[in-house]
Formats: C-alpha cells, structure tokens, sequence
C-alpha cells in the first residue's frame, strides 16, 4: 500500500509497545483496508497522537511512507470509545473483535462494508448490549461479507422448512441439513458427526444474521441456547475461516464465556 500522506478514517484493532516510546499498531482503514504503522513517541505523556491511537478507537489519521512501514504523523480520536479499555469483559470482547479481523482479512485490501461492521459492533459494545448475542451477530456477519452467508430458515438439501427437531450443521451446504438428508448424505466428516441445532436455535442464528444490530439490547436467549448457538457458530468459523478463527477464539474464553 502506498501510504505516502494519506489520510482516512481507521479503528485501531491491535498494537503492541516497540522501543522505548513507540507502538507498532495494527489498522483497518475505510479506504486501504487492514495494515501495519507505527506511531513513534505516542507513549510520551505530551503525545499528541496518544489520544487517536488508543486501542479500538475510530479516529481519523494521516500517515506518511518510510522505508516500507506506514508512519502515523496526525491523529484526531473520532470515538475514543475509553469505555472499552476499563472493563474487563468489553476488554476481552473488542480484543476478540480486533484479533479476528487481524487473522483473516488480508493486508491492504479495502473492504469498506466490514469496516462499517467492526466500528458498529465496537460502537455497541461500550453500551448496555449483551456481549454474546453482539458477538454472534459480527461473527455471522463478517462470514456473510466475506461471502459465506449462511441460512437457516430451511434444509440446505431437500429446503424442508425447519419447524422443529434437530438440524445438523452443515457448512460446506451453507447452513443446516435436516435429520433425514443427513442419513442420505454420504460419509460422516472427520471426527464424527457435526454438531446439531434445534430449530429455536436455528431461529435464533437466522434473526441474527438479518434483524437490525440493536435489536440485541431487547433479546432474552436461555443459557442452553446460548450453548448451542456458540458451539455452532465456533463450528462454522473454523471450517471457513481456519485456525486464525479458531485462536482468536480460544483467547477469548479465557476471559469471557457466554
């Protein structure tokens, strides 16, 4: 990416300290897509890029091209969003956020509508909404965007309606097969059966996927659910997205469990 004085709005997704002053940061940028930059003397208590570089804020910054390697030279914080970086369960949620996008989305590449998407769900997440339904919303979306949109309003293999009973996730069908297809289909994958959904979870994932975001603020889901539809979405994530997926998750059970 040529990042010679550019300015363009940008969440701040991961950073981690470099030298005496400095912190090497990880960027999505509306207009260029994921990157790495570095912010030099920001840890300085005068830095006046200290505020617009602080870890999952949408700010507005100019870099400049040295060597290779993006420099920040201005920043103004468009959301600081503080309310991320003092609790630790907001904490481990947009950490998650920014180190799932950081594994799978390639370097330099504009992709304006997950862009929108992660300032949204991080937007969110310094209100009131439940984490595990924010989460499960971005995590379906993102597979969406990154055009493994998934359904669950009906069998990906005969279009049986799903009107209850259980489902078996089917992800190189796209969504869920019923119980009968998964008889007809041939060879159960590695490690034996996929996880299976009930129809209310499958309702659940399929509102998910299209109601708008704050409708979450509203939703009550019981702990099995919860359970099911998380053990699903784990499913459907590593199967597309890999081990980057799969890691990101891991890191965060370790501080946050729905």
């Amino acid at each position: 990416m040529d990042t010679r004085a550019k300015t363009d709005e940008c969440l701040i997704l991961r950073g981690r300290d470099y030298k005496e002053t400095d912190r090497l940061l990880i960027v999505f940028s509306r207009r260029y897509g994921k990157f790495s930059c570095l912010a030099r003397g920001v840890r300085r208590s005068n830095s006046r890029l200290k505020a617009s570089t602080q870890l999952f804020s949408y700010s507005r910054l100019t870099f400049t091209d040295s060597k290779g390697l993006a420099l920040v030279t201005q920043g103004e914080a468009i959301e600081p969003r503080a309310e991320l970086r003092g609790d630790l369960t907001k904490i481990a949620c947009a950490s998650y956020i920014g180190e799932l996008l950081d594994g799978v989305l390639p370097e330099g590449k504009p992709q304006e509508n997950i862009f929108v998407l992660a300032g949204a769900a991080l937007t969110l997440l310094c209100s009131d909404a439940e984490p595990f339904l924010l989460l499960s919303c971005f995590e379906l979306r993102l597979l969406a965007a990154l055009g493994y949109r998934l359904s669950f309003d009906s069998c990906a293999a005969c279009g049986r309606s799903l009107q209850g009973g259980e489902f078996y996730l089917s992800p190189e069908r796209g969504g869920v097969i019923c119980a009968g297809c998964r008889e007809r289909l041939p060879g159960a994958p590695a490690g034996g059966l996929p996880p299976t959904l009930s129809a209310g979870a499958c309702r659940l994932l399929s509102g998910l996927l299209q109601w708008e975001l704050r409708r979450v603020f509203n939703l009550k889901v019981s702990p099995a659910m919860r359970q099911e539809a998380d053990a699903a979405l784990a499913y459907y994530l590593e199967y597309y997205l890999g081990r980057p997926a799969a890691k990101a998750r891991e890191n965060l059970s370790v501080y946050y469990r729905p």
